[in-house]
């Protein structure tokens, strides 16, 4: 009876270690750039899963705006910004196969921005003629959500797709010489057209990153 009952505790004791071997998930630790890199914005990422569905990625930016380009309002107003931006993205995902981190996932993230730098501006509007060339910063801070599929490949190269939305709150201080002037700039809002918004933004976010998995399971 006791050598039965010592070959059952064996044979439960393998089991258990089978099973247990079988969902041990490997640490892992995933490395992402945006490809506008080549571009100038300079984006990039570190994912770490905690478990088989979920991970924790942060994401810090840092881009210029395109100083050389002329934007015009309604023909009302031209706008040229040299605006230095900084961007940081946390975020949490949630894996629905429970292979983190590959996969589709839901996410939700938070979003602080930073900018500043010279902007001028030129005026075509009768009884506010003129040049307002002035020096603004911008605080934003806001949160959203995204839906995306992440692929890991045999070779840990990794390629991540997502869109999504959210909405961010602005500080916005234009520096003008003229006190009359007001601290609203002008945005393309994803619920509107092109709107004069000096406190909330609503955007899409759409993305695509590349990069490589450290780590993890084979």
């Amino acid at each position: 009876m006791k050598t039965k009952i010592f070959l059952i505790a064996i044979m439960l004791g393998s089991m258990f270690s089978h099973a247990t071997a079988q969902e041990k998930h490997e640490p892992s630790l995933v490395f992402k750039v945006n490809p506008l890199v080549l571009f100038g914005k300079k984006q990039f990422y570190v994912e770490m899963p905690v478990n088989r569905y979920s991970s924790v990625e942060l994401s810090v930016a840092s881009f210029g705006s395109w100083a050389s380009l002329d934007l015009n309002y309604d023909n009302v107003f031209s706008e040229e910004k040299d605006l230095t931006n900084w961007l940081f993205i946390p975020s949490y995902r949630f894996y629905i196969n429970g292979k983190a981190p590959h996969g589709a996932y839901f996410g939700l993230y938070g979003r602080t921005k930073l900018s500043s730098g010279p902007v001028k501006v030129a005026v075509d509007k009768p009884g506010f003629e003129g040049d307002y060339d002035h020096y603004r910063t911008v605080a934003e801070l806001g949160g959203g959500f995204v839906f995306g599929k992440q692929w890991v490949t045999r070779a840990n190269a990794v390629f991540d797709l997502f869109v999504g939305s959210g909405t961010s709150y602005r500080w916005v201080d234009n520096d003008y010489d003229d006190p009359t002037m007001t601290d609203k700039i002008y945005e393309q809002d994803v619920l509107g057209g092109r709107e004069s918004l000096d406190r909330w933004l609503h955007q899409l976010r759409v993305g695509f990153t590349v990069g490589f998995q450290l780590g993890g399971d084979r």
